[in-house]
């Protein structure tokens, strides 16, 4: 199988030494049958379908949570620190509101704006706790190449006046 990816990745159909093509024939079990029963089939179809669906299924609910869940609440957590929603009433609370649509998909797009401002700042905040680290490491670096200055030239200074009292 290895080889087979190889070959294809390098789009070669011949042994680059000896010019003999490639022939590929599959290799089966002795104990294998010719043909597989149509019970044998469907169950192995039935597995790679059901991977194929569990795979679909989790990208669905990741995308739903983090592009639906995630700015709705961001935005409802956002309006429950401002005081528009009261925690404790069951009139006006952030867990028991009954929004229409329109309003759920205002909700969802506020919170998408708050989300992407969120992650701005952060990165912005990131970048600007890494422009300070720099500098500092090269102020570091520059008080280090001035010290070695100064030790070489205190060296040379002590090398001149032994040359001249020698």
């Amino acid at each position: 199988q290895c080889l087979q990816q190889w070959l294809q990745y390098s789009n070669k159909t011949e042994c680059e030494l000896c010019k003999h093509k490639f022939k590929f024939r599959p290799v089966y079990a002795n104990n294998a049958p010719k043909v597989l029963s149509p019970r044998e089939l469907l169950l192995g179809l039935g597995q790679l379908l059901g991977s194929q669906l569990s795979a679909a299924l989790r990208f669905f609910v990741v995308v739903v949570i983090w592009l639906v869940c995630t700015p709705i609440a961001t935005y409802r957590v956002w309006l429950l620190f401002f005081g528009y929603y009261n925690f404790l009433s069951t009139e006006n609370s952030v867990f028991f509101a009954n929004t229409s649509a329109s309003e759920l998909s205002r909700e969802l797009v506020m919170g998408v704006l708050l989300c992407a401002t969120i992650l701005l700042i952060f990165f912005a905040f990131s970048s600007f706790i890494d422009y300070l680290q720099i500098g500092e490491m090269q102020n570091e670096d520059e008080q280090q190449e001035q010290e070695q200055q100064q030790q070489q030239q205190q060296q040379q200074g002590q090398n001149a006046q032994r040359m001249g009292i020698g």
